[in-house]
């Protein structure tokens, strides 16, 4: 298992450099304390337009729910052969997404499977920058509302896996640039 490790500080500089190269989506597949710096910064982005998607902690961890619980943050659980329904906990929109036995990459060049909400914080990541890619005009909260829809226990049912959750969001956002010409 690897573990990584950052501090607030440099976090705060990479979150400074993303606001500043002005990225479309910022993946912050971590948790822990509130800090004060960091919630400053992830404001910043999320009015400048960033969508920032972020680990959802663990239900017995209640000192990390950091920064998943920042206003206009989208939060990710991981899912095993289930989806959940989304909900609204505080301010925050949570998705499920899979994230158990997920093959990736781990240092000195190895790959293995492994599971967490941060994988599944991933793929919500890259469905996001894909559905922009799609659609440059989305806003932050049509991307919440096309996550939402495609993690809809419905949608799921008819295939009974979680592969459905991109394919959805990918024609709902065809469709909708169809219809508004944007």
């Amino acid at each position: 298992s690897f573990e990584a490790a950052c501090n607030s500080f440099t976090l705060a500089l990479a979150l400074n450099t993303a606001i500043q190269m002005k990225v479309d989506v910022l993946n912050l597949s971590l948790t822990g304390p509130h800090d004060p710096l960091l919630a400053r910064l992830i404001e910043k982005a999320v009015q400048k337009g960033m969508i920032i998607i972020a680990s959802q902690a663990d239900r017995n961890d209640s000192k990390s729910g950091f920064p998943a619980q920042q206003p206009g943050v989208i939060a990710v659980r991981s899912t095993h052969n289930t989806i959940m329904p989304s909900s609204h906990d505080s301010d925050a929109l949570t998705i499920s997404a899979p994230g158990q036995e997920i093959l990736t990459t781990l240092p000195k060049g190895t790959y293995d499977f492994v599971s967490g909400n941060s994988l599944a914080t991933a793929h919500v990541s890259g469905l996001t920058a894909l559905l922009l890619q799609i659609n440059r005009n989305l806003t932050h909260q049509e991307i919440s509302k096309l996550l939402e829809k495609a993690n809809e226990p419905t949608f799921y049912q008819l295939f009974n896996k979680n592969k459905l959750f991109s394919t959805i969001s990918v024609k709902t956002s065809r469709t909708h640039k169809q219809q508004t010409g944007s």
